[in-house]
């Protein structure tokens, strides 16, 4: 693996330390859940972001509040997660692995 590789690697499990997500998220199920008594439970099929946007994971599971969900992300400027729909529509939430 080359250092650039490896460099890469090193931030992304810096930005998912800082988000809150511990482990490996891919492949793992989780649970998201707003204030107004919506939530999803989903799996993580992969995960992305930048320095710009921060952590994405991309997931399959069910609408959530009527609105298919694309992605989740986690904004570092307001330290919450985002489920992002159809439509760039965007709910905040609490976002967490189930062991």
């Amino acid at each position: 693996m080359d250092q650039v590789t490896k460099d890469l690697l090193e931030r992304i499990q810096h930005s998912l330390q800082e988000a809150g997500v511990k482990d490996e998220p891919v492949g793992r199920r989780f649970i998201f859940h707003d204030n107004s008594g919506h939530h999803i439970i989903g799996t993580v099929t992969s995960s992305g972001g930048s320095e710009e946007e921060g952590v994405v994971l991309y997931v399959s599971a069910p609408r959530f509040g009527g609105v298919s969900i694309l992605y989740l992300r986690y904004d570092p400027n307001q330290a919450s997660w985002l489920a992002v729909g159809e439509g760039e529509r965007t709910t905040k939430g609490t976002f967490s692995l189930i062991r």
